[in-house]
């Protein structure tokens, strides 16, 4: 429901109904926070994507 209401904001915004300070407002309520993290946390979630990938790939190279 909340992504709804942010997407109909966001095309309120692009035709200047709305202004950036409440699209600003719409983000902060409707979006999740983004997480922040080092180095070391990166790289297992990096290689986890990429195994997927190959296996995906594999598959369909092979089938």
């Amino acid at each position: 429901m909340l992504e709804i209401a942010h997407d109909i904001a966001l095309y309120l915004h692009k035709f200047n109904v709305i202004d950036a300070r409440t699209m600003r407002d719409f983000d902060v309520k409707c979006l999740s926070p983004v997480k922040h993290y080092v180095p070391r946390q990166i790289l297992p979630e990096k290689q986890s994507v990429n195994y997927v990938i190959h296996k995906i790939t594999q598959k369909n190279i092979f089938t």
